[in-house]
């Protein structure tokens, strides 16, 4: 729930989330939604690229209990990579749930959602090429995961495995030479086996790229981080 995240750490998540300029998630839960649902005024505002339903003229804008997403611009800087508990198709619409226009919390849209045979757009499949099979019969998915081969710069992973069931994602980072800087998040001992597999995993990215556009590639502690101020 929502309510039992404290107002002190909902602030502290935005305040980690704000030095980033596009946030990337293979997370489909509702904890990033709530973060940024709390935001106040002055902080940074996140588009995660919904809008009001549009039927033809500036006039003709609809403000309905959701928004959906059609045509991306470049304002969009939140990019659900497997989907979200909170998104789902209504035919050929791509709808956000939205509680600040029901006054319905979350979870309840959801639940009555899926009581009427509705499924949210999520990446459940098992394997990274059953999931690319899934990203790609999506207009939605498909266009967040070819903007994450297009970063330019540095990149940093938080809480993220780096397991072979994830190396479409993987592969789309290796593949991207525009890329010259990857941090890359270590829970717990690094001599444990799971963080050896991880650092492994990291530095294999960097191989195979034009000796005129490497990769550099370090490490961090996961605490250090603070997201949620602890």
């Amino acid at each position: 729930m929502p309510s039992d995240i404290t107002d002190t750490e909902y602030l502290a998540c935005r305040s980690f989330l704000g030095r980033f300029d596009k946030i990337y998630t293979l997370n489909y839960d509702l904890l990033l939604y709530w973060a940024n649902m709390t935001a106040i005024e002055g902080e940074k505002k996140r588009d995660d690229g919904f809008r009001d339903p549009y039927f033809g003229e500036p006039e003709d804008y609809l403000e309905e209990d959701y928004v959906e997403w059609s045509n991306p611009d470049h304002k969009q800087d939140i990019h659900y990579l497997h989907g979200a508990l909170h998104l789902f198709y209504q035919g050929p619409s791509l709808q956000k749930y939205c509680w600040r226009r029901t006054g319905i919390r979350l979870l309840e849209q959801i639940d009555a959602a899926l009581k009427k045979g509705f499924f949210p757009l999520i990446v459940a499949e098992g394997s990274s090429d059953q999931k690319f099979e899934r990203v790609q019969r999506s207009n939605y998915l498909g266009h967040n995961y070819r903007s994450l081969g297009k970063i330019t710069g540095s990149l940093f992973i938080y809480g993220h495995s780096l397991a072979e069931n994830d190396m479409h994602i993987l592969e789309q980072l290796r593949k991207n030479t525009k890329l010259t800087n990857l941090y890359v998040s270590i829970y717990g001992p690094v001599a444990d086996k799971e963080n050896q597999n991880i650092i492994q995993t990291a530095k294999a990215l960097a191989t195979g790229r034009p000796k005129t556009k490497p990769l550099a590639i370090d490490f961090y502690c996961a605490k250090s981080a603070k997201v949620w101020g602890k």
